[in-house]
């Protein structure tokens, strides 16, 4: 990709940042409402009954519930003429396809028109739909046949079955019904696209499969449904095929598909493939009855009963040993039903420009079906060849499926005698033509080229349903369309960025190939929320990440890794396992020599995260709103550091030089100082009086009269063989012994003190030490005061971290919640500053890897010798200390495990004078 510099600009040196905000606390029960809300009403349903009357409640209830009472009132003649003829076209259709689709389900054919009767009028009232024109659908029927059949047998016990079908229905009603009431419509959309079109597929397979029995005149077949079973039990019997059969079945298939053909390629006669299948049905009937087929073979419905449909209430079985096979039967049924009748609708819906309420259909649906159990229908929906039809005759309104429901009740009054020569041959034509439009190869190429794992489930639910059952096809396509999500989110994507040229815009590096990486800086981005599924992958993706960037830039000979970058504007939630995550995060990266920076954390992110005390492990300073900000503070402290750790020419030298004349210093100003419990306690080396501080810090860092950077470490030990005393044990209950030094602008200690107990907090370590004492009594930093642009003061400083006292001579950060102008200026240089002793400490620990390890055995009377060798360790680095060693590995931090606290203690004199060095920086900008 190549790489670019980013020289962080002089001129915008000092300016603020934008703060990450972090969102006001909100009351328990409020956050739950909005969640609930969030979750389960993200269309707000209610919006429209706030702040109207009761009269006026009641009649948007009424008609929330009853959509026909909304629209009714606007319903106009010129509607009405092209709903009579969508409903008398649809009704056609659904004529043959009704008695078709309930010998599917193995149910008496005049369930079929009965389901044709009363469902519509009840999804006339209740559906949102202008378009969906609802009936039996082949998908569901053959479920209700392949899964009831293998209970009960329909030959044998028909009443039985009757029963338990239409006590199915009633589940499935109640079951898409609850959906909709307690709107969990969002269960339904587990069925991804690429599952519907193979579970469809496989199913119209099966159906088409099944018809052979009708085809070829058989009387005796396979209960089974996978392909295999139908096969054998189809070539078994070729003996008892019946060419008459066949051949009628031929030429009515042929007829249909041509019907189908002409209205495809010509719109305007979609009344042709309408009205195909009654014509069949009438010419079938017409030619059995001629020519007497049923005496040679021909198959026909036989006598239809006449009539409106029966009450069935009684007839639902819900005390039978059956009961949760129904149950089971009708959740399932339920489901595919929902799920094909919203996808169609809302399809629909589009083209016309409208909105369908999927919780309102749910109920809708789920209403008609607990209707139509107590009233001899079984489970209807909107089935797509008959929208489809709807559509295209114009429909306007949902009349459309009142006009079919008489048409229907029109001929259960008085036409059912002229069905009775109707062949089965031509209900299985029209089945397998109507199936065949389900088989959607073309959307499972397209698939193949858009999303190879989508053509995998397609694939899966497709071959599952025909090979095994339609019952293993949907666990099948179900289970993979979850193990889709799962992967989304346990394996989420992230990705490097980069920086596009002559811009201030970062974007993936995989996406645009002419962004540059940042010499110095990993940038990640995550796109995903971070949950306890992916935590884990998401630690060793970053590490991975690191890694990778590591090797790449070694190769290359280019600036060493320093920052990794985390943009979180993709990341909408957290929970702990993610919290904890980035804490460990964070300690790998400082464990490296890395420092981590995060980018935009959104606001429920960024709230969890100041809850679980994340923020102040991570430091409020290294959290920024944008990409652009982080990278120019990054570069800026990559640049201080390039001039700092840069040897001269004769580098080699000069380092023999200092390290001579330190040497000589270090063993001369050795002091032993003694507490008053008799444990040497302190060993000070001191170099302030032969080599004063040096004016280079204050040219590294723009500090005026800064004279060093000051920090503390914790050497951890082991327990002790004896009784130890708990002045050992610091805030992570390890036992440790405390070091503190004072470095120069090159990381090189100018003052060390060593031996106090780590239980001791950083500020009652600092009063402790000579050089406290030595600077409250003016004979330190007690140098000639500058005179500031500002027209102020400032005498000789040191800079230290907020867990130490803001001092007169001790200058410290802002707290966040300190209001002061332009603070965020003076906390970018103090850190740059103050990065000089971290680095100071980190090149102790990383060249002496001893001191990072657990040895030493604090003794409750006396101290062992090995802390004097650890003052010989300070000598050492001290007299090495003229540049960074670039064989060690440095840490942004080196003390692991660690959290800072915040020192309260503000000297007056040191607040007046950090203001006013604050207020010099903004003016010199």
């Amino acid at each position: 990709m190549g790489t670019g510099e980013h020289p962080y600009p002089k001129s915008k040196l000092n300016q603020q940042p934008h703060k990450v905000a972090i969102p006001p606390p909100q009351p328990f029960i409020k956050s739950f409402k909005n969640t609930v809300k969030e979750t389960l009403f993200p269309d707000d349903p209610l919006r429209q009954f706030k702040n109207q009357p009761p009269s006026r409640k009641f009649q948007l209830g009424v008609q929330y519930i009853f959509p026909i009472f909304e629209w009714a009132s606007s319903y106009r003649l010129n509607f009405f003429k092209s709903d009579l003829i969508a409903g008398i076209t649809i009704a056609s259709l659904a004529i043959p396809q009704g008695i078709s689709y309930a010998k599917l389900a193995n149910l008496p054919p005049i369930l079929g028109l009965y389901s044709s009767f009363i469902p519509p009028l009840v999804y006339a009232m209740m559906g949102s739909s202008k378009d969906l024109a609802v009936g039996t659908v082949a998908v569901a029927s053959l479920l209700v046949g392949s899964m009831l059949g293998a209970v009960v047998n329909a030959n044998e016990n028909p009443k039985l079955y009757l029963q338990l079908a239409l006590t199915a229905t009633f589940f499935a009603g109640v079951f898409q019904a609850s959906l909709g009431i307690l709107r969990l419509g969002f269960i339904v959309d587990f069925l991804s696209h690429a599952t519907i079109v193979g579970f469809m597929g496989g199913a119209a397979t099966v159906v088409c499969l099944q018809q052979l029995k009708g085809i070829l005149g058989l009387e005796h077949f396979t209960h089974a449904t996978d392909a295999v079973s139908v096969f054998r039990s189809v070539f078994s019997q070729t003996h008892k095929w019946r060419w008459e059969s066949a051949v009628l079945g031929v030429c009515f298939l042929f007829y249909l598909l041509v019907a189908r053909y002409i209205s495809t390629k010509r719109p305007k006669l979609f009344w042709i493939s309408a009205m195909a299948p009654l014509t069949s049905v009438i010419l079938g009937s017409i030619l059995v009855y001629v020519t007497h087929a049923e005496k040679h073979g021909v198959e026909v419905i036989g006598k239809l009963d006449e009539g409106l449909n029966p009450i069935t209430i009684s007839d639902l079985s819900f005390g039978s040993q059956y009961l949760s096979s129904v149950v089971k039967i009708g959740i399932v049924t339920g489901v595919i039903a929902l799920a094909e009748g919203i996808a169609v609708g809302r399809s629909f819906a589009m083209f016309k420009n409208y909105n369908i309420d999927g919780n309102k259909e749910m109920i809708a649906i789920g209403t008609m079906n607990i209707v139509g159990s107590c009233t001899s229908c079984y489970v209807t929906t909107g089935p797509f060849s008959r929208s489809a039809v709807n559509f295209n005759a114009g429909c306007k309104t949902a009349v459309s499926n009142i006009v079919m429901a008489v048409a229907v009740m029109f001929t259960l009054l008085f036409l059912t005698p002229l069905f009775h020569y109707t062949p089965l041959v031509v209900l299985s034509s029209i089945i397998i033509s109507a199936m065949l439009g389900l088989i959607n190869y073309e959307e499972a190429i397209h698939l193949w080229s858009l999303d190879k794992f989508d053509f995998v489930v397609c694939m899966s639910a497709y071959v599952g349903v025909v090979f095994a059952s339609v019952e293993i096809g949907l666990v099948i396509a179900v289970a993979l369309s979850i193990l889709r999500v799962l992967l989304f989110v346990a394996r989420p994507r992230t990705s490097a960025l980069g920086h596009i040229p002559d811009s201030t815009i970062y974007r993936s590096m995989d996406q645009y190939q002419n962004v540059k990486s940042v010499p110095g800086i990993l940038i990640l981005q995550i796109d995903a929320p971070i949950y306890f599924a992916n935590s884990s992958y998401l630690r060793e993706r970053i590490s991975r990440w690191v890694d990778e960037e590591e090797d790449r830039v070694k190769s290359l000979g280019e600036t060493s890794l320093q920052y990794v970058i985390l943009a979180l504007s993709a990341v909408g939630n957290i929970d702990t396992s993610g919290i904890t995550m980035l804490g460990e995060v964070k300690k790998v990266m400082e464990r490296r020599g890395l420092k981590l920076v995060l980018v935009n954390p959104g606001g429920e992110v960024i709230k969890k995260l100041n809850k679980g005390k994340l923020i102040d492990v991570i430091g409020q300073e290294w959290i920024y709103l944008t990409v652009g900000e982080a990278v120019g503070a990054c570069n800026y402290m990559l640049h201080t550091y390039q001039n700092v750790k840069k040897p001269n020419s004769n580098g080699s030298e000069s380092a023999k030089e200092t390290a001579n004349d330190n040497n000589k210093s270090s063993n001369s100003n050795a002091v032993g100082v003694t507490d008053n419990r008799g444990v040497d306690s302190e060993w000070w080396i001191s170099f302030w009086d032969k080599n004063p501080p040096f004016p280079e810090f204050e040219k590294s860092f723009n500090l005026p009269n800064c004279c060093g950077a000051i920090d503390a470490t914790h050497i951890v030990m082991t327990l002790p063989a004896v009784q130890t005393s708990d002045d050992w044990c610091d805030q992570v209950k390890n036992y440790s012994m405390l070091v503190q030094g004072i470095v120069d602008e090159k990381s090189r200690f100018l003052d060390v003190v060593t031996g106090w107990p780590g239980g001791m907090t950083i500020p009652k370590l600092l009063k402790f030490s000579g050089f406290y004492k030595l600077s409250e009594s003016g004979q330190r930093l007690n140098g000639d005061p500058r005179l500031l642009c500002n027209q102020f003061e400032i005498r000789e400083y040191i800079v230290g971290g907020a867990n130490y006292p803001l001092l007169p001579w001790l200058i410290t950060p802002y707290n966040e919640s300190d209001e002061m102008l332009g603070h965020s200026g003076l906390n970018m240089v103090h850190e740059a500053a103050r990065s000089s002793a971290v680095r100071a400490f980190s090149q102790l620990k990383g060249s002496w890897r001893i001191l990072n390890k657990v040895m030493w055995r604090p003794d409750k009377k006396k101290l062992p010798s090995i802390i004097i060798v650890c003052c010989l360790l300070h000598n050492i680095i001290i007299d090495c200390g003229d540049y960074i060693r670039s064989d060690v590995s440095l840490s942004c931090h080196h003390d692991l495990g660690y959290v800072d606290q915040w020192c309260k203690q503000v000297d007056p004199l040191g607040r007046k004078m950090r203001d006013n060095l604050a207020t010099h920086l903004e003016q010199i900008k």
